[in-house]
């Protein structure tokens, strides 16, 4: 009786396959098919003759896995080629690279669209008679923050530049308050000189980022899917905005209120930050507020500007012959790039007035307790068969070094 190599040729065809799923889990169904025919073939009292055409599947499962490790140790060595990928290798917690640095995907589309679909399944479900109900009376939810996911090749917010790190509701990070470098060549038997670095721990806690919609029928919400679909993108768009205008331009006031006020610290409020005048123009102005990094150790790895101000650069002449000043042979600058003098530039219209930022991402740390979380309420507006829905977060944000921070002026 011969071997069944239906699901061993499968899988081989699968392994050259990009569109069958990541590189390691192709790989992963290969050896595991193989494997399966393989000790088949162990039990036969003559492979050879009783079934020459499953040990040469056999052989091809074991070459194919072999490419694959190669290619798996050349893209380990490509974080592009490993954007591409996909999941490498997810192990048990699920993260495809652990120390990889993460991004909130509240701004990608593609990740924006599946957290969709879950809080779809938590605003109406297949059953709303079946939702949970917490101690409050809320049909409640978590869903992933949205969620934490590799750098994307285009960034459009500051949210897909900036890391962010999870972390508990009681948090620290260490500022550098002053620095004087005295490294030196000394001679032997002399006295080392000594440097003088002010650094300050800062004490923080996650501050909740959230809003409600207003009341919808319930019946509205659960029979028009496109109803449910807008309030959907709008409220994670809304999420988003609130939480951009909180790492940018939060002003960290405190107080006990009535109204209580207890708001993060944006980067734009900062103590410490470089500022840069306006010069000549917005590309002169820029080049110098990189300078201004550069000087004191930084390097310019993000620049976000308004919209008005990206077109402004967009549309620059070269004075007297009417070339566009941006891009290859002046042409405009390609959006696609979005880099101005090789920097990952993003647009935000939270910016204020003839402002924009520019930073070393590293001197900056974005945190948050790696959730958002979703309840609906159908028991406010229940005379009216009413329904609310509130989404909601937890972030932090912390300059680490006022230094590798400038406020751009993009006019006069």
């Amino acid at each position: 009786m011969k071997i069944n190599l239906d699901a061993l040729r499968a899988a081989l065809k699968a392994a050259d396959d990009n569109t069958s799923g990541s590189l390691m889990e192709r790989r992963a169904a290969l050896l595991a098919e193989g494997k399966a025919v393989l000790d088949q073939i162990k039990a036969l009292d003559n492979p050879d003759h009783d079934d020459p055409e499953a040990l040469d599947a056999a052989k091809a499962a074991h070459a194919a896995a072999v490419k694959m490790d190669a290619q798996i140790d050349a893209a380990a060595k490509s974080s592009t080629v490993l954007r591409r990928l996909g999941a490498i290798d997810r192990g048990a917690k699920g993260a495809a690279d652990p120390g990889a640095a993460r991004y909130l995907g509240l701004g990608n589309p593609a990740r924006a669209k599946s957290a969709a679909t879950a809080l779809a399944t938590k605003m109406a479900g297949p059953n709303p008679s079946e939702k949970a109900l917490g101690q409050t009376g809320t049909a409640m939810g978590d869903i992933p923050m949205v969620d934490i996911y590799e750098r994307p090749d285009l960034p459009t917010t500051i949210l897909d530049l900036l890391p962010m790190a999870v972390r508990p509701v009681n948090w620290s990070f260490l500022r550098e308050i002053g620095r004087e470098d005295n490294a030196a060549v000394v001679p032997a038997g002399e006295v080392k000189p000594e440097s003088d670095y002010d650094i300050e721990r800062v004490d923080e806690i996650l501050r909740v980022v959230a809003h409600l919609s207003n009341p919808f029928d319930k019946y509205i919400i659960e029979d028009f899917r496109l109803v449910a679909q807008y309030l959907e993108r709008r409220m994670y768009a809304g999420l988003r905005l609130a939480i951009e205008s909180a790492i940018l331009v939060g002003d960290g006031l405190k107080a006990a209120g009535p109204p209580r006020v207890d708001n993060v610290r944006g980067i734009l409020n900062t103590s410490g930050i470089q500022t840069r005048a306006f010069a000549t123009d917005l590309l002169t102005t820029i080049r110098k507020a990189i300078t201004g990094l550069e000087s004191v150790g930084h390097q310019a790895t993000a620049l976000v500007l308004s919209p008005s101000d990206w077109e402004a650069l967009e549309l620059s002449r070269a004075p007297g012959g009417g070339h566009f000043d941006l891009g290859p042979a002046n042409l405009p600058v390609d959006r696609a790039a979005r880099r101005v003098w090789g920097v990952p530039t993003v647009t935000s219209n939270i910016l204020p007035a003839k402002t924009g930022v520019l930073l070393d991402l590293d001197a900056v740390e974005f945190v948050g307790d790696g959730r958002v979380d979703v309840e609906w309420n159908p028991y406010t507006g229940f005379a009216r068969n009413e329904v609310q829905m509130r989404v909601e977060s937890r972030i932090g944000v912390g300059v680490k070094s006022g230094l590798g921070v400038v406020k751009v002026a993009t006019q006069a």
